[in-house]
């Protein structure tokens, strides 16, 4: 952090099991007193004895520094501080609207925000990064009505092997509860499809609360988890055989969603990681489309978003 500034804590805007984020903003020694600062935002983890000893090793970090589009979040700047006798490393960047409180806001935006959004893991999925947890809590639009791709805690470089046990559990592809390790950017692909059926609906299209309970879900939506329905799906490690004996309620689904993206969404949901589009397949059908630009609409829909949530302040020196 630099000498002459410190953050003041506006509230906690969200408290997870790594950490808090807080609204806050910057103030420096040679600031007015009536001066009116830009409020920004605030990453905490708290540092467990195996994480790293300093910011610049920080997965989110890593990233965040490496990563440049104007679809995907910036930091503005990163350090190292004790907080309640613990190390905690802090992220700080712009202050945005989290897409999940715009969702009953965002009429006939939903396309050019998922446009935007695709734009962001197209640039990704072209440097072999897996976001990994793709969903409208991290999912953000600026006060100028910029779409941008957030929280990269999980994201990773694609390799042969990489954990299974990732992404939040209802935007997670099938082929991570059955414990593949070996699987590439379809992941990204499935948690895409679940965040469009979610822009237009307004609700969580796997809300189940355990993994069992999302895994039937998943197999009302598409039909029974067998090798008649997807090859190869027997032979994966934590495979569990989930019978549906009903008609698959995917057409219904797809009958609440406007009909020029009724086939992308079949496509990304696919069982069979094998059969679901990449990211450029799915740009090149929204290419066909006639999308309007949304931006100055959705600059208006942020900031009132952002007023509403800035209204009360308390005064605290992180």
């Amino acid at each position: 952090m630099q000498q002459n500034q410190s953050y003041t804590k506006i509230k906690c805007l969200f408290k997870g099991y790594a950490g808090k984020v807080y609204l806050i903003e910057r103030r420096s020694e040679n600031d007015p007193p009536n001066k009116k600062h830009t409020p920004l935002v605030l990453k905490r983890y708290y540092r467990k004895p195996s994480d790293p000893q300093d910011h610049t090793q920080l997965n989110e970090y890593k990233f965040l520094s490496t990563l440049h589009h104007p679809n995907i979040i910036s930091f503005i700047d990163a350090f190292t501080e004790k907080f309640e006798y613990k190390k905690c490393l802090c992220l700080t960047m712009e202050y945005m609207a989290p897409l999940h409180e715009l969702l009953h806001s965002i009429n006939d935006k939903q396309l050019y925000i998922f446009k935007e959004l695709c734009q962001a893991l197209n640039y990704l999925h072209n440097q072999n990064i897996l976001h990994r947890d793709i969903k409208p809590s991290n999912i953000f639009v600026t006060a100028e009505g910029q779409v941008k791709l957030g929280d990269f805690g999980i994201s990773t470089q694609m390799r042969d092997f990489m954990t299974p046990q990732t992404c939040t559990k209802n935007y997670r592809a099938p082929e991570l509860f059955f414990g593949l390790k070996e699987y590439d950017a379809s992941i990204d692909i499935w948690s895409l499809g679940c965040t469009l059926v979610e822009l237009f609906t307004g609700k969580i299209l796997f809300d189940g609360r355990s993994e069992i309970e999302i895994m039937s879900q998943i197999a009302e939506l598409l039909g029974s988890f067998n090798e008649s329905n997807w090859e190869g799906v027997s032979s994966l490690p934590m495979y569990l055989e989930f019978v549906n004996e009903k008609q698959p309620k995917l057409p219904k689904v797809l009958s609440q969603l406007p009909k020029n993206i009724q086939p992308l969404v079949d496509h990304m949901l696919r069982m069979n990681p094998k059969e679901r589009p990449n990211i450029k397949q799915v740009l090149e059908h929204l290419n066909e489309m006639d999308i309007q630009d949304c931006s100055t609409q959705l600059a208006s829909i942020a900031q009132n978003a952002m007023s509403a949530s800035n209204k009360i302040k308390f005064q605290q020196v992180i």
